[in-house]
């Protein structure tokens, strides 16, 4: 404390040799004396080798601060983006289901194919089915070019078509054109997708000139389990296309 009493006494002696001549000490304000113990205390740190700053350099904990608050902030906007687009899958998910539901409530019954289908000129009529080992069925002195056959512990169910021009003129039937979706329900069961064959006249990809008035007949073929192939109680068509789907009850 030698250091602190030299200093105050020169910081007092200042003050005294800049009040002028004289033994005593004028009187001051007070915000007069506090400027002097201010500057008192001022030169006493600055001599004071043992002295150490307490103010602390907080530049590098507010940079920490911030980087800390920015990938908070990330993370948040990340953790909100995911939850948006789970949400989206899940409304997406239950608006396909209800749509599903309402496409199926919204399935009407049709009187033709071509009406479903929307072909001029013809009429395409059910008429009857069969059930076979294998397609076509060879006769006794027939030489059949190819036959499929079912596969094991199934059996074909063909149903016939009768497609019948019209017009007055020859006309082309083009029905691979068109892209029809068939499905077939035995007995209420579930809809089984028909077989597409390459046969020259399967429906589903006839395309051929019929003459006016004329006749053809074309297939569907489905395989259907053995078992119970033998009573065939009901039938329905299910039509799909561009323009939905249609039920046509065969039988």
């Amino acid at each position: 404390m030698k250091k602190a009493a030299i200093v105050c006494t020169a910081v007092l002696s200042s003050v005294i040799m800049l009040t002028g001549c004289g033994n005593t000490i004028p009187e001051m304000t007070k915000e007069q004396e506090n400027m002097i113990a201010e500057y008192a205390a001022e030169l006493l740190l600055k001599y004071d080798k043992n002295y150490v700053s307490r103010v602390v350099d907080t530049t590098e904990y507010h940079e920490e601060l911030a980087r800390i608050a920015e990938e908070e902030r990330k993370a948040q906007e990340a953790a909100a983006a995911e939850q948006a687009r789970l949400e989206a899958e899940a409304a997406a998910a239950a608006q396909e289901a209800n749509g599903g539901s309402a496409n199926r409530m919204e399935v009407q019954t049709v009187a033709s194919v071509e009406e479903f289908y929307q072909i001029q000129g013809v009429t395409i009529q059910y008429n009857g089915y069969g059930v076979y080992d294998s397609y076509p069925e060879q006769t006794e002195g027939e030489d059949l070019f190819f036959s499929l056959d079912a596969t094991a512990g199934n059996k074909f169910l063909v149903l016939f078509f009768d497609v019948t021009n019209v017009s007055d003129a020859e006309m082309e039937f083009n029905m691979i054109d068109l892209s029809p979706k068939f499905r077939i329900s035995v007995n209420g069961s579930a809809n089984k997708v028909p077989m597409l064959c390459s046969l020259p006249e399967e429906l589903l990809t006839y395309k051929g000139m019929i003459g006016a008035g004329e006749t053809t007949r074309t297939v569907v073929l489905v395989e259907i389990p053995a078992q119970g192939s033998e009573s065939i109680n009901s039938l329905t068509l299910t039509l799909r296309g561009d323009a939905g789907s249609a039920q046509l009850p065969l039988q």
